[in-house]
């Protein structure tokens, strides 16, 4: 190993630790809690340094969430061996994107951060730019995914893949977030809300989108 090598190993453990400390801090206490006074002294290195390695909080933020972009992404993956049809393949991400947000909630909430922002806030941001290119990754997964479902005949043949692909996601994304702040008030009216489960609600999620994007008369099946 060259001189030039080992530093660029030190350089890149150096970022890695800054990035474990600042996820500890993030997860912990919030996004807006945080100083990077506080994530210095944690990473036990001066605030100067961390500015070497990142711009500013944010871009810090954004980091930790392209590490759950990525977690998320390989999720995906994972869920798309072995033969499926098109539909089959957009219920598996749907499921591991479920699974994704039940296994790694602080990820979840640090990318559903990111997803909320105005792209000029991030675009120019190393971290941003990071979050931006992963985040494209996961939704043309979805995008494909549809576009085979639709040349395979499991799809209505009328569904725009990139549009499906974008309403998808929100989809997931809201009911996957109310029911982490109102599932034991659905689980509690039994009389409005007839679910016995969380699992039930999510698999009646599923399902609805499914029968959505089933070919009809005009289909190909």
């Amino acid at each position: 190993m060259t001189i030039s090598d080992r530093k660029e190993r030190e350089k890149e453990k150096r970022r890695n630790d800054i990035v474990d400390a600042a996820e500890a801090l993030f997860f912990s206490k919030g996004y807006e809690a945080v100083t990077l006074d506080e994530i210095a002294d944690k990473a036990e290195l001066s605030k100067g340094t961390l500015y070497l390695y990142f711009k500013n909080k944010l871009d810090l933020y954004f980091f930790v969430a392209g590490r759950g972009l990525q977690i998320m992404i390989d999720m995906f993956q994972e869920t798309l061996t072995g033969e499926k049809t098109g539909l089959q393949k957009v219920r598996a991400i749907g499921e591991a994107y479920h699974r994704f947000f039940t296994q790694h909630g602080h990820y979840f909430q640090t990318v559903n951060f990111w997803d909320s922002r105005e792209i000029d806030s991030y675009l120019g941001i190393p971290g941003g730019e990071t979050c931006h290119q992963l985040g494209n990754q996961a939704l043309g997964m979805v995008a494909r995914a549809v576009a085979e479902g639709v040349a395979d005949g499991s799809i209505r043949p009328d569904i725009d893949p990139a549009k499906a692909a974008v309403v998808l996601w929100g989809q997931a994304t809201g009911v996957f977030q109310l029911l982490q702040t109102k599932v034991e008030h659905f689980l509690q009216c039994h009389d409005d809300f007839p679910f016995a489960s969380v699992e039930e609600i999510v698999a009646f999620f599923f399902d609805m989108i499914e029968r959505s994007l089933l070919p009809g008369p005009g289909g190909k099946a």
